[in-house]
């Protein structure tokens, strides 16, 4: 399934669970208690961040460690018109998170940094702020209890959502 069509040289592909996961995520977004954004950590090529944005109507952060990503996330988000879109090269644990009300996490990285992660969102987010996991990152979240896992429509067995205590 094509998620966004077709831009530059890339072709945006989505499965059709992909898909389920980001209208998963932006059904929670769209019901945060807390004002902010929507922060797409490790955001690849922008998939989950353009869809979350549309679906959710909140601003959404794309950071990307790899800069060219960013920059056709930038450029997709310009061609549909998706304005509440920014992309960022760099990495999360560079990035200012105080103003995040969600963030959406595909196993951005490995299971040694996910403590340090979730330390920084304790450190700069404030409580209530939610966490859509995606992947193999869910086993190293669910264990740490910061995190109180919430119920969320159309989860899989391999997706999560939690809240910030």
């Amino acid at each position: 399934m094509k998620l966004l069509g077709k831009y530059g040289s890339h072709v945006f592909d989505s499965t059709a669970s992909e898909m389920e996961d980001v209208v998963s995520a932006a059904r929670l977004f769209s019901r945060m208690p807390l004002d902010g954004f929507v922060v797409d950590v490790g955001a690849g090529e922008g998939a989950a961040a353009l869809g979350i944005a549309l679906l959710c109507n909140r601003p959404v952060l794309a950071i990307e460690l790899v800069a060219a990503r960013g920059a056709r996330i930038s450029a997709a988000a310009a061609r549909f018109g998706i304005e509440s879109v920014e992309a960022v090269a760099g990495d999360v644990f560079d990035t200012d998170l105080s103003g995040a009300a969600g963030l959406y996490v595909n196993s951005p990285f490995f299971s040694k940094e996910v403590p340090a992660f979730i330390d920084k969102l304790a450190r700069e987010c404030r409580p209530g702020t939610r966490l859509f996991a995606v992947n193999a990152i869910v086993r190293d979240l669910v264990r740490d209890p910061r995190l109180r896992p919430l119920p969320a429509e159309g989860l899989r067995y391999c997706t999560a959502a939690f809240e910030l205590s």
